[in-house]
């Protein structure tokens, strides 16, 4: 398969789960709408957005902003965990639209500080790649190996070919693709982590249809 057909496909995938995370707001929104219900529809329309972009990207080559919006993305994963592991959910809830505390300054049930570190910790108990691949996006933001080695590379010896402001290499075609099958294992494991939510929205949804029988 050629990078074009792969393209293809890989654009067909980002608008299948992003049909999907628009169908999760709905369920999310359901007949009865809560406070807490504005925190997780926020992050599901930053996931829309984040996927919307990183099609944009892929297409065009640029692997150091889709290395980014795949960091981004990691972090929705990292932000809906931490409703489920707040101490005061209020508080963390609030902080959507009060900007007054930032998560990483609210604790959670066990009493540790919500730090990315520690968020990460938890969620590795899920999926063991989770710590790597957020370190690995990580370097595409922090200036690091990962922008150098998009920039040159060593045709022969003696010889470096810099490759600046333009679409990365071909060799690197595996490293791109590598980085969308990335972020749309953590799209859908962000979907995994909504759906608690949303179980227990349909729970409110159905006991207050029977309260106004």
């Amino acid at each position: 398969m050629n990078y074009q057909e792969w393209i293809f496909k890989i654009k067909h995938h980002l608008e299948n789960v992003r049909k999907q995370a628009v169908k999760l707001t709905a369920e999310v929104i359901g007949q009865t709408l809560c406070e807490d219900d504005f925190y997780m529809i926020s992050i599901l329309d930053k996931c829309i957005r984040l996927i919307d972009g990183f099609a944009i990207m892929i297409e065009k080559r640029n692997l150091t902003c889709a290395g980014i919006l795949l960091r981004v993305q990691i972090d929705n994963c990292l932000r809906t965990y931490a409703l489920y592991a707040a101490e005061n959910q209020t508080e963390i809830i609030r902080s959507v639209y009060s900007g007054e505390k930032q998560i990483n300054r609210m604790k959670a049930k066990d009493g540790n500080l919500m730090t990315d570190a520690y968020l990460r910790k938890q969620l590795a108990k899920f999926d063991k790649r989770f710590d790597s691949v957020y370190k690995a996006a990580s370097g595409y933001i922090h200036h690091s190996e990962k922008a150098f080695y998009s920039v040159v590379s060593v045709k022969e010896p003696s010889f470096l070919e810099f490759n600046v402001g333009h679409p990365v290499r071909n060799e690197l075609d595996p490293v791109l693709q590598e980085c969308s099958e990335a972020f749309l294992y953590f799209v859908k494991f962000q979907f995994e982590l909504t759906r608690p939510f949303i179980e227990s929205k349909v729970l409110i949804d159905s006991t207050d249809t029977d309260s106004n029988v």
